[in-house]
């Protein structure tokens, strides 16, 4: 069971992030402090280092990174973002070359872009005892369209050997004020210096946002009066430009000696828990004509119901949906049983690509309609206009799924949300639907939609919050084990899957068919039993969860000896938590409740020898994980039952010790045997 979990974790990547704010975070070092290094002042014992004490084992280390922010005038009437970014890294392994690959992300827009205005780049190696410098070259440097509004600046630093050093340091300018340059104090290798300094001006009002869980060492900020000008002519005289004083507050954010944030069992993703800030233009203010830009959810629903590509006809007359309703077979009274019919034949006849966002992919549902198919974002917005057209009242949901990060729960930040699912109200029940996924039965989200607050688009744009701690995986198992004519153990397996597990096991035979789930399960059980036979009984059916059932017969080499896992291949091998310290959150997918009953008929000629005794591990008082083992011999027959339960998904890194222990004793207890010995 917790393989399965950590692999779901592993594939979907999942779930939440934690706002912790670094702003009032207590001063540690020295405001005057400043890192020890400047561009191209390289030294023999620099090069000479090979291991640095924050990670002896790094692949490489970030020795310093520091980037700058400022607003200045320029001669188009309006203000420019000057941003400037150096870093330095010492290479120690062959497999962090890709350190020395620099893209810089410029934004296009209405015939304007952001530049690249100044760059510069040096590799350092140490041969024969001397340090020899290759520089980047200007034609080196080159240029990759994303999209209609990204471009991308690439290149290389020449000549990466393992044990140098690399440092480059470029400026771009923008004259789009909303996209003030975010900065990340984290990543997959340490930072030994971490430094990022914003300049402000009070006419423009920006949202700070913080996120992860290491302190700043430095927070220093101060204010000062600066001069502006700016010029709409274009052209550089003292008579057309326009000068103004405004206050303007200047931070420096420092962290040092920064771990680097490694992928562990039963995390989201990663983005989530880096450390990092971010900010939001949230609008003007004097001597600017005062503007509010971020704005709130009412108004960010109102728009996106009257766009095109979202919300335009989910509530229009739609008298040409009727064809779609007729096709959907929606004529019971009953509203449940019309959204059921129209849901299954949304998920059955329109296949859905998988692709994210919350926009449709041609402005107009009609399109969907032709296409048969699309985004999620398609179908089910299609679903929710067939919905209102049934009169169920109904609503879209915009949130982000896991792997994409967590959404911000108060602001309207629309590029955080990638997925578009369905609120509907029918008999004063909520129904969360999506019908993009071939396999989901109404009425049920995948896990990786549990992540955190989403909003439903609707005149107030209430937030929703979907929790992993909100879903229970229960399943149920039955073995039997006894001696067939041929002297051997013979196996007889049922297992009563719990919601997602059916999905996948649908999935699976779905795609594979029932040969190819039985080769997924020889792999797992290796070469201690063989199957006979095996199958998913209502694999087909819409409303039924799947049994699996298979036959199987016990390998034996020893004559003498039995040992028998009475788990059998539901046994975990090894604790999914091997690190012995986390410093964040634990991100299950779901809770679960896993009960496994097995009964076992000692052969004729043996007795039972050793077994494991009946137990109870508990991971706290309130028994939010709780592993129950009994176990028990009555007139040559053995009977166990296994019930492994936890309440809750998510757990503060502070429980990760106990959680780790917990499932230590747990994985040992799973992985004792019965010992039948010949007489």
């Amino acid at each position: 069971m917790l393989k399965t979990i950590n692999q779901t974790v592993i594939s979907l990547v999942f779930f939440i992030l934690f706002f912790i704010s670094i702003v009032g975070a207590q001063q540690i070092g020295d405001e005057k402090e400043k890192a020890t290094v400047s561009f191209g002042k390289v030294e023999l014992a620099d090069l000479q280092k090979k291991v640095y004490t924050i990670d002896s084992a790094a692949e490489a280390v970030i020795i310093a990174d520091i980037g700058s922010s400022r607003i200045e005038g320029n001669n188009k009437g309006w203000f420019s973002l000057i941003h400037t970014h150096y870093r330095r890294v010492h290479i120690l392994k062959k497999s962090a070359y890709d350190l020395a690959d620099v893209t810089v992300h410029l934004y296009v827009d209405h015939g304007g872009q952001e530049r690249l205005t100044k760059i510069k780049a040096n590799t350092y190696n140490l041969e024969g005892g001397k340090i020899v410098k290759s520089s980047l070259a200007a034609r080196d440097v080159f240029t990759d369209k994303e999209d209609q509004h990204h471009i991308v600046k690439r290149f290389t630093l020449p000549h990466v050997k393992e044990g140098a050093i690399i440092e480059y340091e470029y400026t771009t300018s923008s004259d789009f004020l909303f996209n003030f340059q975010p900065w990340v104090f984290q990543g997959t290798v340490p930072r030994l210096w971490s430094e990022y300094t914003v300049e402000i001006p009070q006419f423009l009002d920006y949202v700070f946002l913080s996120y992860g869980y290491n302190p700043l060492y430095i927070k220093a900020d101060h204010a000062q009066d600066k001069d502006f000008r700016i010029s709409d002519g274009g052209v550089s005289t003292k008579t057309d430009w326009f000068s103004f004083r405004s206050t303007v507050k200047t931070t420096r954010y420092v962290m040092k000696d920064v771990k680097a944030l490694k992928e562990e069992p039963f995390t989201s993703t990663l983005a989530n828990h880096i450390s990092r800030i971010e900010f939001q233009l949230a609008g003007y203010k004097e001597p600017l004509a005062y503007k509010r830009i971020l704005g709130n959810w009412p108004s960010a629903c109102q728009k996106l119901l009257s766009l095109d590509d979202f919300g335009a006809d989910l509530n229009s007359d739609n008298a040409w949906l009727s064809d779609e309703i007729k096709l959907a077979n929606a004529t019971d009274t009953a509203l449940l049983a019309q959204a059921t019919a129209v849901y299954y034949y949304l998920r059955n006849q329109y296949k859905c690509n998988d692709n994210y966002g919350i926009y449709l992919s041609k402005p107009g549902l009609k399109n969907v309609v032709k296409a048969k198919g699309g985004k999620v974002a398609d179908v089910n917005l299609l679903l929710t206009a067939m919905l209102n057209y049934l009169k169920i009242d109904a609503h879209p949901v915009i949130l982000s799924t896991a792997g994409h990060g967590r959404a911000h729960p108060f602001y309207p930040l629309m590029s955080q949300y990638n997925y578009v699912v369905v609120k509907a109200s029918i008999n004063n029940q909520m129904y969360l639907l999506d019908a993009s996924q071939p396999t989901l039965p109404f009425g049920k989200l995948m896990p990786y939609c549990y992540n955190g607050t989403a909003r439903v688009i609707a005149r107030r744009g209430e937030p929703l919050l979907l929790s992993a701690d909100s879903l229970t995986e229960a399943s149920q198992i039955l073995i039997t084990l006894q001696p067939n004519d041929a002297g051997e153990i013979a196996g007889n397996f049922r297992k009563r899957p719990g919601d997602y597990e059916s999905i996948r096991l649908r999935t699976k035979v779905q795609k594979d068919g029932i040969t190819g789930l039985k080769k997924e399960l020889e792999k797992k059980i290796g070469t201690t039993m063989t199957i006979d036979s095996l199958q998913l009984i209502n694999a087909d059916s819409l409303n039924i969860k799947p049994e699996l059932v298979y036959h199987y017969t016990l390998k034996n080499s020893d004559d003498q000896l039995i040992l028998i896992n009475p788990l059998q291949a539901e046994t975990t091998k090894t604790n999914p938590f091997t690190s012995a310290e986390r410093h964040y959150p634990i991100e299950m997918p779901y809770g679960y409740d896993e009960v496994i009953q097995m009964s076992l008929t000692v052969p004729k000629g043996y007795v039972v020898d050793e077994m494991p005794k009946a137990s109870i591990i508990s991971l706290d008082e309130e028994r939010n994980c709780f592993y129950q083992y009994r176990i028990q011999e009555h007139d040559g027959i053995v009977e166990v039952l296994s019930r492994f339960v936890v309440k809750k998904a998510n757990y503060k890194a502070a429980e990760y010790t106990a959680l780790r222990s917990f499932f230590e004793l747990v994985v040992k207890k799973q992985n004792e045997s019965i010992v039948l010995k010949k007489i």
